[in-house]
């Protein structure tokens, strides 16, 4: 069948691969999420064949993946909402980012994408790295929570604006470590922690060209693993002193044979950065993407549940707007009519007719 992938999921093949259905020979080995979409719970599944399944939350599963969707709803009473009508699960594999131009970064995730009607095929999502760390920071705050340590997984732009905004070209990413570095609480933190130190350093890289004297340019970032990077250096011919690298003696190289000469002798070398955590990163992440981006990259606004529109305003009767009851109108007091010529007996007025005045 003819590939019907997202705009953005750049395909190796022209055909996608049929997945097998879950049967007693494939079945369920962990969840990795747990989500709503349309009102309906669904659960991703990673099963023994090594590829990703989508299914309803009343299929029956094997003990340990009930134990570990149990644990999830403990930990998350709250059961995440995904606005998309169809979407794609994609198995992420590598991450890279491309050198061109600043600003204009791209990164691109290879692995295995897999369509709702049971195809499978393999290629790359090519986005933005700053909708990659968005979608990092995000991953950060909602992971599916086990017993010991937590799964990341990503919800990424895989095609345009107008399509995500009509539910189509979502695509939920879940970078399944290799099965050689798997453990019993099926982890994947340090895939994480590296992926949010490569965009930012991309990023860090790119700042300290066009303003070398920002901040976040003379920021030291914190490494995802301190010790995995004291081993790098000492291969590399470094010695570690206490909380510096200092180039060996015994090394070779050029750069090696100047530190030798003028680093060891003055003491200088370079300081060995920290360590972060995740939320260490999601904390950079965000600043991150406040001071030098957009605080929502535009196509990630696609992405995220429209809100209702508020319900029409009820009419309020107050006692300002109450119709005020007429009282009923009183005949006015006569008024008292007074003669419009003067009497000529006024006296008479005053009691009987005046007698005679004797004399």
């Amino acid at each position: 069948m003819p590939w019907k992938t997202p705009a953005n999921f750049i395909t190796h093949a022209d055909d996608l691969a049929a997945q097998l259905p879950l049967s007693e020979s494939v079945w369920p080995d962990h969840a990795v999420d747990l989500f709503k979409q349309q009102g309906q719970e669904q659960i991703v599944v990673l099963c023994n064949d090594d590829e990703l399944r989508r299914i309803g939350s009343d299929f029956p599963l094997p003990r340990e993946v009930k134990n570990e969707v149990a644990c999830h709803r403990v930990s998350s009473p709250t059961v995440r909402n995904v606005a998309a009508s169809e979407f794609y699960c994609m198995d992420v594999r590598t991450c890279d980012t491309d050198e061109g131009e600043r600003q204009q970064r791209m990164a691109r995730l290879s692995g295995t994408l897999y369509s709702t009607e049971g195809a499978k095929g393999e290629g790359e999502l090519v986005l933005r790295v700053s909708e990659l760390l968005y979608a990092l920071c995000q991953a950060a705050q909602t992971p599916f929570q086990y017993a010991n340590g937590a799964f990341y997984g990503l919800v990424l732009p895989g095609d345009t604006e107008d399509n995500l905004r009509q539910g189509r070209g979502m695509i939920l990413a879940y970078p399944v470590p290799p099965i050689e570095l798997r453990n019993l609480n099926f982890s994947n933190e340090e895939w994480l922690k590296q992926a949010f130190f490569d965009c930012l350093n991309i990023i860090q890289n790119d700042l300290k060209e066009i303003k070398p004297k920002a901040p976040f340019s003379l920021f030291t970032l914190p490494v995802p693993s301190r010790s995995m990077l004291i081993a790098e250096l000492k291969q590399q011919g470094y010695q570690i002193v206490q909380d510096r690298a200092i180039a060996s003696a015994n090394s070779g190289s050029l750069a090696g044979r100047m530190l030798k000469i003028f680093g060891n002798l003055t003491g200088q070398g370079f300081a060995l950065p920290p360590e972060a955590t995740v939320d260490d990163y999601l904390k950079i992440g965000r600043e991150t993407l406040q001071n030098h981006f957009e605080p929502v990259p535009y196509r990630m606004k696609a992405l995220l549940p429209q809100a209702p529109p508020p319900p029409p305003p009820h009419p309020v009767v107050t006692m300002t707007t109450s119709p005020s009851i007429p009282k009923p109108s009183t005949p006015p007091p006569p008024t008292p009519q007074l003669p419009t010529q003067p009497k000529e007996d006024w006296l008479s007025d005053f009691g009987p007719a005046a007698l005679p005045i004797k004399k």
